[in-house]
């Protein structure tokens, strides 16, 4: 059986309007909503500062395993300490981190002297930590 429209323009415009009444009143989004110039910008300060605060908290994860002076279990009690705090665990890590020396940078290397450099080699051939192989190509490739 096949349904035929009236041919009216009121019949029409009665239709229309009666399924759109049907699609808005199923639709599951709802009515359109407005926002304000204030909600939109206050939307976004709070996006940036979640952004912010979640950059903050992988930064710190990255930091507590890049460590070498905390032990397993201590790093495993600072991680479970962010996960179940994460706010004041963050805080906390952050005030109790021990600092880097003033005048050195991780990304500095230190430089030394010839004679430093001898010296050292002699130390590690000493430890048996480079072959006396190895400790005559590193002095051959310093040049003495």
């Amino acid at each position: 059986m096949r349904m035929t429209l009236p041919i009216g323009t009121a019949a029409r415009r009665a239709t229309i309007g009666a399924l759109a009444l049907l699609l808005a009143a199923c639709s599951p989004y709802g009515p359109v909503q407005t926002i304000t110039w204030g909600e939109m910008l206050g939307a976004m300060v709070a996006f940036f500062v979640m952004a912010a605060a979640f950059t903050i908290f992988i930064a710190l994860f990255v930091d507590i395993f890049r460590r070498h002076d905390l032990s397993g279990g201590a790093k495993a009690l600072w991680v479970l300490a962010l996960v179940i705090l994460p706010l004041i665990g963050s805080l906390i890590y952050i005030a109790m981190r021990p600092r880097q020396p003033i005048g050195v940078l991780p990304s500095q290397k230190t430089e030394m002297s010839a004679d430093e450099q001898f010296a050292e080699l002699d130390r590690l051939k000493a430890t048996g930590k480079i072959t006396d192989a190895e400790y005559e190509e590193y002095r051959r490739m310093a040049g003495r």
